[in-house]
């Protein structure tokens, strides 16, 4: 059990991937019921109520500050980015996070970071498409399962890119895509 907002959040996308996986388009229906239901219910409390009346920056724990620092920093220099650790310089905190792996990708590395970290992620979203013919596929939902769940927190904390299981899950997914049909060969005659 977590306490965690952000954690309980990237432990519910990792089991909305399996859900879906196992579930298929019943998984959408009954987790979003689930989440009406919740949502409702959690209003009809009074500290659901007095959750509302709450201004937006508390009840994120202070994310949004960061996050309008990070968009500062992104406008002072778009392309290239203000540099590695210079969200942490801006602010005048030696240990300041941007705490959003996009917002932060944007102010530290630009839209030269922002690339990387599209190709990064569509090369895992392709690699979780593309499974190869024979890997095991119980194992590939739960790694892209881990890898959601990796993503999701990344959007509450600056952890993404210093992760190791981001990599090590990335690594895992990339060896049981079928990259034969990169190179114009048959999936069928991948090895493993």
């Amino acid at each position: 059990m977590s306490y965690s907002q952000s954690s309980l959040l990237a432990l519910s996308a990792g089991l909305l991937v399996i859900l879906c996986v196992v579930w298929r388009w019943r998984a959408v229906i009954a987790v979003g019921a689930l989440v009406l239901v919740v949502a409702l219910g959690a209003l009809a409390l009074p500290q659901g109520r007095e959750l509302l009346d709450e201004p937006a920056q508390k009840a994120s724990s202070a994310r949004l500050g960061l996050v309008a620092r990070s968009i500062d920093l992104f406008e002072e220099h778009p392309v290239q980015g203000s540099g590695l650790a210079a969200f942490a310089t801006a602010t005048g905190k030696r240990k300041a996070a941007p705490h959003n792996v996009l917002s932060g990708t944007a102010a530290e590395l630009g839209l030269v970071g922002g690339a990387a970290l599209l190709a990064v992620l569509g090369s895992v979203l392709w690699a979780i498409r593309h499974r190869r013919p024979g890997t095991d596929r119980p194992t590939h939902v739960i790694l892209a399962a881990l890898f959601a769940t990796v993503l999701v927190h990344a959007l509450f904390y600056d952890t993404f890119f210093a992760d190791p299981a981001t990599w090590v899950v990335a690594a895992l997914l990339a060896s049981g895509a079928a990259l034969p049909r990169i190179l114009g060969g048959d999936p069928g005659e991948a090895t493993a």
